[in-house]
């Protein structure tokens, strides 16, 4: 008798003659094994890696042995340019706030990048002022307590009167803006606020202007 498959079926009989086929479960035929697979080979169209992260998700950060570098770039920035630009800057900003009218002023300096003057010095002991040198030198008469209630402004020479050039390029020249009624006033301003100058040399650091509109 054919059991389909089965390696044993028990028999045993009952009381009232009936066979009851008794089957061992564990003599039945299994599935066989899954193959296993090659995880050390080629993966084909396998998305993911092998410890199961989805490598076009969001894997929490940088993988093994990436560095985070960030480059570093040296300023380039030439002091001169930053001067002359500052100078600009200010020369607009207090253009803005002056209105040429023909009034009576006291300069105090007129000078541009290169420019020889035998009787004053830069912070080094150069006769020769730079843009760096012209922008120290504005910012000190500048913020002199010594102006008192004085404003004090920088002009380019081609903003005002006969619009000067000096070797072909405009004159940075700071202004005292007192209220001065004639020329007399601007004198006895300068003397007072130099007290330690006096003849050419009060006149090259503190001279009477009119400061007129452009022509």
């Amino acid at each position: 008798m054919a059991v389909l498959g089965l390696a044993a079926m028990l028999l045993s009989v009952t009381a009232g003659g009936t066979f009851l086929a008794l089957w061992r479960y564990d003599l039945l035929p299994r599935d066989p094994a899954p193959a296993m697979t090659n995880t050390a080979g080629d993966t084909g169209d396998q998305t993911g890696d092998q410890t199961g992260n989805d490598p076009g998700g969001d894997t929490g950060g940088p993988g093994p042995g990436f560095e985070d570098v960030i480059p570093q770039t040296e300023s380039t920035t030439d002091p001169e340019r930053a001067a002359l630009d500052q100078l600009d800057e200010i020369s607009r900003r207090d253009l803005a706030a002056v209105s040429p009218r023909g009034q009576y002023v006291a300069q105090l300096a007129s000078k541009n990048p290169g420019i020889y003057d035998k009787r004053q010095t830069t912070a080094d002991g150069s006769h020769t002022f730079q843009a760096v040198d012209i922008l120290r030198q504005y910012q000190a008469l500048r913020d002199d307590p010594a102006n008192g209630g004085t404003a004090v402004v920088l002009l380019k020479s081609t903003d005002y009167g006969k619009r000067v050039l000096y070797h072909g390029e405009p004159l940075y020249v700071t202004f005292a803006l007192g209220d001065f009624r004639d020329r007399q006033d601007v004198l006895g301003w300068c003397a007072r606020r130099f007290p330690g100058l006096s003849g050419d040399a009060l006149t090259n650091q503190c001279m009477v202007q009119r400061l007129r509109p452009g022509s």
